[in-house]
């Protein structure tokens, strides 16, 4: 199943079972709902507890990403409910790079469905030409072998380790650093055939 870009400068996907669109200042509450210590634990950026007013700011934060071309944050949504399900970004690092880095997440409830590997393989060709970059990069704590898997499967390649600070325990700790060129000499995505 493609994704179906809807056209406009919303960058919306929706696949079969999803709706992709940049996170909004309504998000802010389910976000801080659905996000919690034991997600948190898993993510190399996000705090264990987040306000309504602290996800405000990220989401304030992603949209003058996207302004600036320097990210993509998305929303993942139900496509059948249109209810928050998690967040996928791909953002810049450093600024006016061509590597960026890949970050995602769900909520408890909606985990070990496949939501992510939809999610994943919509957004990454849109942001490969929408943020010019040349690689994306996934950074995993060893620990999560979900998302290990998820990579991997998605043709992220490992590339050693990377020291990146949680904001969960406070301190640097080693995650695995991953590595994908999503578009080909011939402009196809690489995801487009990963098993």
């Amino acid at each position: 199943f493609e994704p179906e870009l809807l056209a406009g400068p919303d960058l919306e996907l929706r696949t079969s079972r999803l709706h992709l669109r940049p996170v909004e200042l309504r998000d802010a509450l389910p976000t801080a709902a659905l996000m919690n210590g034991e997600i948190a634990a898993n993510l190399t950026s996000w705090p264990p507890q987040l306000s309504p007013a602290r996800a405000k700011d990220r989401i304030d934060a992603a949209r003058d990403r996207l302004a600036g071309r320097q990210g993509l944050e998305m929303a993942i949504l139900d496509r059948a409910s249109d209810r928050l399900v998690g967040w996928i970004s791909i953002v810049i690092d450093p600024p006016q790079s061509c590597v960026a880095t890949l970050g995602f997440w769900l909520g408890l409830p909606f985990q070990g469905r496949g939501l992510m590997t939809e999610a994943v393989r919509a957004l990454v060709p849109l942001a490969a030409s929408f943020l010019h970059v040349r690689t994306i990069e996934a950074h995993v704590y060893p620990w999560n072998s979900a998302s290990i898997r998820l990579v991997r499967k998605l043709g992220f390649v490992g590339e050693g380790g990377v020291d990146l600070y949680s904001p969960v325990r406070r301190r640097k700790e080693e995650a695995f650093r991953y590595r994908l060129d999503p578009i080909s000499s011939e402009g196809r995505s690489d995801t487009a055939n990963a098993a």
